[in-house]
């Protein structure tokens, strides 16, 4: 579809984007919580690209772990048992760690075959996720933590996929900056 001006009009899918990362940029520079940044990223995320669950992960005080922060979809008591009982430590072989201390972007694509999942394998049953992705929030050269995905199913990950989240997970990262700086 073409304006008045010869333009081509953007597509739903681009504007329903637009919008939805205005909003994001919108709250990071307010003086919101982060926890709920957290979770409109998440929600954000999970609507956009479709994902069945979406956490936010960030080191805890002492460095030594990840603790989902922002969600959509997963249970209180799934993310109370990761941030507990199995937790997400930084020396471990979770995705999250690896894309964490990567900087790379870490899917897999059934986490019940994958061996250095098993620790998780059962909050993951018990969630009902098949599927994982873990894109890192980078600011300048540091890893403030990731944007997670889950699918039910099993699911390959796209290249394009990748891209899309981790565009939201760079608004993640502009949210846990402004809110150190706030």
């Amino acid at each position: 579809m073409t304006t008045s001006t010869g333009r081509e009009r953007p597509g739903a899918e681009l504007v329903t984007w637009l919008a939805a990362l205005r909003t994001l940029s919108a709250l990071a520079c307010a003086e919101t919580d982060l926890a709920e940044v957290l979770c409109l990223v998440a929600d954000t995320a999970r609507t956009l690209l479709g994902f069945d669950f979406c956490g936010v992960l960030i080191p805890d005080d002492s460095g030594e772990q990840l603790l989902v922060r922002g969600w959509s979809g997963l249970s209180d008591e799934y993310v109370g048992r990761v941030n507990s009982d199995r937790p997400i430590r930084l020396d471990s072989t979770s995705p999250s760690t690896r894309a964490f201390h990567t900087g790379e972007p870490v899917a897999i694509r059934d986490v019940r075959i994958e061996p250095q999942f098993a620790l998780w394998a059962g909050v993951a049953q018990e969630q009902g996720y098949r599927a994982i992705i873990a894109v890192p929030l980078i600011a300048g050269t540091e890893v403030l933590g990731t944007l997670n995905g889950y699918y039910a199913s099993v699911h390959t990950f796209t290249r394009y996929e990748i891209e899309r989240l981790t565009l939201l997970a760079n608004h993640a990262a502009i949210a846990v900056t402004s809110a150190r700086r706030l």
